[in-house]
């Protein structure tokens, strides 16, 4: 979902944000958890502020150890830059293709 701090929709599978696992306690990134590079492979065309989304993404840093912390059920923020513009959740997992 894309947070207001966004302000205006992204084009997916075009938009490249990078995404980082959240602590759930807080709801922001990670700090001891380098943020991670994606691309989209499918999703909504228009991701809309506030609404909720479905999509499938490739970690650019495949097959690299920081990309063990993407896993089913971890919370992960979507940034731009520093800045949070998005959060989501890991619901499954294809190891063979870094999806």
């Amino acid at each position: 979902m894309l947070l207001p701090a966004v302000q205006l929709p992204r084009l997916v599978p075009g938009w490249r944000p990078t995404i980082s696992p959240t602590l759930t306690d807080r709801g922001g990134p990670d700090p001891a958890v380098p943020s991670l590079g994606i691309a989209f492979v499918s999703g909504p065309g228009e991701a809309q502020v506030g609404t909720a989304f479905s999509c499938s993404f490739r970690l650019l840093a495949w097959p690299d150890p920081l990309c063990d912390h993407i896993t089913t059920g971890v919370e992960f923020a979507f940034l731009e830059g520093v800045t949070v513009v998005g959060t989501g959740k890991v619901i499954a997992v294809d190891h063979g293709h870094g999806a």
